[in-house]
C-alpha cells in the first residue's frame, strides 16, 4: 500500500539559489529557520492556510527565479516529510528515450535521471513555477503512467 500524503497547511521548505540569503523576506509570513544538514529552510506560517496553493504563490512571487519553494508534505500519520523538488514516475512499460523526452516536454519537465535497477522508474526536475501537489495529481492519471510521487526526505522516530 502507498502512503498518501497531502500539503501542510502550514509548513514549507523553501530552497533558495547559491549565495543568496532569505534576508527576511519571508519573517512577515512567519518563522523562518535552516533545515538541519541542507541549505534548505523551513518556513512555519504564523497561522495555518485553508488554501496552501496561495501561500505557495506568494513565497515564489517573493523568492523570484532560481528558488524552489513546495508545502511540506504530510502523511495520514501525521509525519512531515520534506520535499526535495523532484518527482518520481514509474511507467507501466519502459519508455524510450524519445517518449521521456516528448512526456517531459508535455509536463514541463526535465529529465534527471532513470532508476538504474528499475528501468521504467524516471526521476524529473519540475519547472520552477510547478506546485509538487498538483503535479503529482496532473500526472497520475496518464495511461503510461503507473505510479507517481514527490520524492521527499523524512525523519523517522523508534517508538
Amino acid at each position: 500500500m502507498r502512503s498518501t500524503q497531502r500539503p501542510s497547511t502550514q509548513d514549507f521548505l523553501i530552497r533558495l539559489p547559491a549565495g543568496q540569503s532569505e534576508a527576511g523576506r519571508l519573517s512577515r509570513l512567519g518563522d523562518v529557520e535552516p533545515v538541519a544538514g541542507s541549505r534548505d529552510l523551513l518556513l512555519h506560517l504564523r497561522e495555518p492556510s485553508d488554501e496552501p496553493r496561495t501561500i505557495w504563490r506568494q513565497i515564489v512571487t517573493e523568492l523570484g527565479p532560481g528558488s524552489m519553494a513546495s508545502p511540506v508534505l504530510v502523511d495520514e500519520l501525521g509525519q512531515a516529510h520534506l520535499p526535495t523538488g523532484e518527482i518520481s514516475v514509474r511507467f507501466h512499460t519502459e519508455p524510450s528515450d524519445e517518449a521521456l523526452r516528448q512526456f517531459a516536454a508535455r509536463h514541463g519537465l526535465a529529465v534527471r535521471e532513470r532508476n538504474k535497477y528499475v528501468p521504467r522508474q524516471v526521476c524529473f526536475e519540475p519547472s520552477e513555477s510547478s506546485y509538487l501537489p498538483d503535479l503529482v495529481q496532473e500526472l497520475a492519471p496518464s495511461k503510461e503512467v503507473e505510479t507517481v510521487w514527490a520524492n521527499t526526505l523524512s525523519r523517522f522516530r523508534r517508538v
